[in-house]
């Protein structure tokens, strides 16, 4: 990546981006990162809150797993980890399940290893199971964008959350959506119907690629559950790491829906609270551009770009992959910051797209005109 020579006009990125999801028969699909679950406040705090927080408040549920929780932490820590988070928790706990045998692993216990796993899992499971509220934010307008009668195409969305909060908001619109669950008593995942592409245009597709506190295993299946207990806990995975090879098959079959999407013509991604710390989501991004030069990215970014530490410089590189932080953009590969002077033609402050809410005022402007 290399810096250019002038700066760049804010408001001409957001009209390129505009002009993109204003077209009706363009394949647009949404990657929700855990930043937009975090727009969310209520009493002036975060609804749920982001990955460090969340972390506290799952550690301080777990008093009675506090001297476990401490090994682990002092494990992950040896190996390079400042500050370990509930994905550094759940990635070692399942990489030792399938190695641990009788005594354990590193000072924990066979016994202590999956108790933790399953406390963890389930403490999230509870901190996530929040209502949305009636000002459902950017969540709200991204369902009014995705049910506006001017979509001929079905809309994708792509979440790295296993909150409820989008199929919340898609059912209190009545948007109807599909999410590969077929069944209202005991819903089951169902392969054959994910592999169905004659759904009506008007259904969004709704896909959780790090699963949802609402999946649970039921024999080999896969199921929709509000309910949970030891032997049927949330089937979340922040994680890459499966211990269990039947639980492989969904995450699998909801990337290989994001890869599909990305091979489709003329497709278009945004990213939004997206930090593209994942580096498995981050690859599969960009084998998507290298494969389709029809495809593009939009990665609207919350902050200043020198906060991003995971950015591979050939993604970045990418002619159709356009970044849009706080401070500068990053167009085909040449870093430029923003004209500060620009005249204003958007309702949106310069470098704020990717804020939800701003994202969410483009949006609305679109449905009302």
């Amino acid at each position: 990546m290399s810096q250019g020579q002038g700066i760049l006009d804010f408001y001409n990125e957001i009209e390129v981006l505009d002009t993109a999801v204003r077209d009706g028969g363009r394949p647009v699909g949404f990657l929700l990162g855990a930043g937009c679950s975090a727009s969310l406040v209520s009493g002036g705090v975060s609804l749920i809150p982001a990955i460090a927080g969340l972390t506290e408040t799952v550690r301080a549920s777990l008093v009675e797993c506090e001297s476990d929780l401490t090994v682990l932490d002092e494990m992950i820590k040896a190996d390079g980890v400042r500050k370990p988070t509930i994905e550094d928790w759940l990635s070692r706990l399942r990489g030792m399940i399938p190695v641990m045998g009788k005594d354990g692993v590193r000072g924990l216990t066979a016994h202590a290893i999956t108790d933790l796993e399953r406390s963890v899992t389930r403490a999230i499971a509870t901190t996530l199971d929040v209502e949305l509220p009636l000002e459902a934010g950017g969540f709200g307008s991204l369902t009014r964008w995705i049910g506006s009668p001017k979509r001929q195409t079905p809309t994708e969305i792509f979440t790295l959350n296993y909150d409820l909060l989008m199929e919340t908001s898609l059912e209190r619109a009545q948007v109807p959506y599909f999410d590969g669950f077929v069944g209202s008593v005991r819903p089951y995942l169902d392969l054959r119907s994910i592999e169905d592409e004659t759904l009506p245009p008007r259904w969004a597709r709704l896909w959780k690629l790090h699963g949802s506190i609402d999946w649970v295993m039921d024999g080999k299946a896969v199921r929709r559950s509000a309910t949970h207990d030891d032997t049927n806990h949330a089937m979340i995975h922040p994680s890459h790491l499966k211990y269990d090879e039947s639980r492989k098959m969904p995450f699998l079959l909801m990337h290989d829906q994001f890869r599909r999407f990305m091979a489709g013509d003329n497709s278009t991604l945004i990213t939004i609270g997206y930090s593209f710390g994942d580096t498995h989501i981050n690859s599969a991004i960009l084998e998507g551009l290298q494969k389709n030069p029809g495809f593009v990215v939009f990665a609207l970014m919350y902050s200043e770009f020198a906060t991003y530490e995971h950015f591979d410089p050939s993604l970045l590189a990418s002619s159709n992959f356009r970044l849009i932080s706080r401070d500068v953009g990053v167009i085909g590969g040449i870093q430029s910051s923003w004209d500060t002077s620009a005249e204003e033609r958007y309702p949106i402050p310069i470098g704020s797209i990717g804020d939800f809410a701003s994202l969410a005022a483009l949006l609305d402007d679109q449905v009302r005109s």
